[in-house]
C-alpha cells in the first residue's frame, strides 16, 4: 500500500533520475519535466510550467519534492535560473 502522492519537479534530472526508484516503492509519482519523457512513474506533465495540469497535480499531492533548476545557467545568472 501506497503512503500517498508525490510531485518531483526536475523528475529527470541528476537527482531524480536517483530519486525516482525510491520514492516509486512507497508512493505514487507525478513527474513534472520540461519534455516529454517515459519515466516509470503514475505520470508525466510535460512542460510543466505552462501545463494546465501542474496546479492540479501539486493540489492532490502529500508532498511535492521541487528539484527543477539550472546548474549551469546562461550568463551565470543562478538566482535568476532557480528562483
Amino acid at each position: 500500500m501506497k503512503l500517498g502522492t508525490v510531485v518531483v519537479t526536475g523528475a529527470n534530472g541528476q537527482v531524480g533520475h536517483t530519486l525516482l526508484p525510491v520514492l516509486q516503492e512507497q508512493w505514487d509519482v507525478i513527474a513534472l519535466v520540461r519534455s516529454p519523457v517515459s519515466l516509470p512513474v503514475m505520470e508525466v506533465i510535460p512542460d510543466w510550467i505552462h501545463s494546465s495540469s501542474t496546479q492540479g497535480a501539486i493540489a492532490q499531492a502529500d508532498a511535492v519534492v521541487h528539484l527543477a533548476g539550472s546548474l549551469k545557467p546562461k550568463k551565470g545568472d543562478y538566482v535568476g535560473a532557480n528562483v
